[in-house]
């Protein structure tokens, strides 16, 4: 067991073949810290928490873009790049995005949490992944995340849409690599 903020914290171990051990992510890590007993995420397992993108929504995603209530994404991209593609690709130079895994969590009616799919990186492209949040909303108005984390849980990559309250992104890991993606984010450094 591991300790940090407050709370003990369960982490699945294996045992490499030089005898040493690693952390990884597996739905039962996710249960055991990422989810707390009100079947939320919870990001405090992580020493340092950095929300990177927020915007207000009113309504529907529609209604949104229409009624002008969305917040553009503030930090820096290629001429003709898609912010969260530039996003990701400043992920990719901090680390081995390749070595992370994709989850979707639910909160039905924001009372009874349930996991909906975790997969490879590799078997979804960043934006279809995005889509989610259109294609499986929580039932009845629900919290849903999406998740995309290093399978050695040493960093993730959390997406929270509230139906007509937010949409944030947030990036949590240990103080340095959080600091050194929100330079690249917002300085280009």
């Amino acid at each position: 067991m591991a300790k940090g903020n407050g709370r003990e914290k369960k982490v699945r171990e294996i045992e490499l073949n030089n005898g040493l051990t690693k952390t990884m992510f597996s739905k039962e890590w996710l249960h055991e810290n990422l989810i707390i007993e009100t079947d939320e995420i919870n990001s405090n397992f992580y020493e340092s928490v950095n929300e990177v993108y927020r915007t207000g929504l009113s309504d529907s995603f529609l209604a949104t873009i229409i009624n002008g209530v969305f917040t553009p994404a503030r930090f820096l991209s290629n001429p003709g790049e898609h912010k969260y593609n530039a996003l990701i690709r400043q992920l990719k130079s901090l680390v081995s995005i390749d070595e992370s895994t994709w989850f979707y969590y639910t909160l039905i009616d924001n009372t009874v949490g349930n996991l909906n799919f975790v997969k490879e990186f590799n078997y979804l492209s960043p934006a279809y992944a995005l889509e989610y949040f259109q294609l499986e909303p929580a039932a009845q108005g629900g919290t849903s995340w999406l998740g995309l984390i290093a399978n050695d849980c040493s960093w993730l990559l959390l997406h929270e849409f509230e139906p007509d309250e937010h949409f944030a992104i947030s990036f949590c890991s240990g103080a340095k690599l959080t600091s050194q993606l929100v330079s690249k984010l917002y300085k280009g450094n």
